[in-house]
């Protein structure tokens, strides 16, 4: 804790508060813009947070709103929508003004719906990162869809197909990691549409990496 005596909260699952989280089974939070939380469940559903209000968590279910599927695995944002990835249904948009869902499955919407990662990068693209689908491309521009995935031609691709986590570099590119049993990351240059592997240190023959995170201007930590 800092030393401007800040509080410390615990916000748990509770039968008897409907405003409590749905559970305590938490796979991913993310804060948008407007310094809301949204907390994606593996268990349970999506929720909204604003710790600011009375009540302050909302939830959101196949079963009372337009979200298509559970579990939620990942957010990314654009201006006024947020964009929500599910393991099984695809990508779920939110319209933050007006709460509408919106879904995309299918072959149309990109090759897997076992979504894991989802980024957005300074041309307003969205980077969807997939479970055995590799990574798919949405490019704002064009209004098209862009494919990356391994071949073993080519030593320049995905290491393999399975993606766990991607974060950006800046505007110039995006680290990659793997649900492999290697410890290896891969870095994709936008300029060169290349990715470059490297190999993380570790104490054992091998080691799944459950994610990356930047730690200051110059680190990329794999955990």
């Amino acid at each position: 804790m800092s030393l401007l005596q800040e509080k410390l909260a615990q916000y748990k699952h509770s039968e008897t508060d409907p405003f409590s989280l749905p559970n305590n089974s938490i796979w991913e939070i993310y804060e948008d813009r407007q310094s809301n939380v949204w907390v994606g469940t593996y268990s349970g559903a999506l929720r909204y947070v604003n710790v600011n209000e009375d009540g302050a968590f909302k939830t959101y279910h196949p079963q009372n709103s337009g979200l298509n599927y559970l579990p939620v695995s990942t957010f990314a944002e654009r201006q006024d929508y947020l964009w929500v990835g599910t393991e099984g249904g695809g990508i779920n948009r939110v319209n933050k003004v007006t709460g509408e869902f919106s879904s995309f499955t299918g072959r149309n919407s990109g090759t897997s719906n076992n979504i894991k990662s989802l980024v957005t990068d300074a041309n307003h693209n969205l980077w969807v990162s997939t479970f055995r689908g590799g990574i798919d491309l949405y490019d704002a521009g064009q209004r098209k869809i862009a494919n990356y995935k391994h071949s073993k031609d080519n030593p320049n691709s995905l290491l393999v197909n399975d993606i766990r986590k991607t974060i950006l570099e800046g505007d110039t590119g995006m680290w990659v990691a793997y649900q492999y049993p290697v410890p290896k990351i891969s870095y994709f240059s936008f300029r060169n549409k290349s990715f470059t592997h490297f190999s993380l240190d570790s104490t054992r023959n091998y080691a799944y990496l459950f994610g990356i995170l930047r730690q200051g201007e110059k680190n990329i930590v794999g955990y």
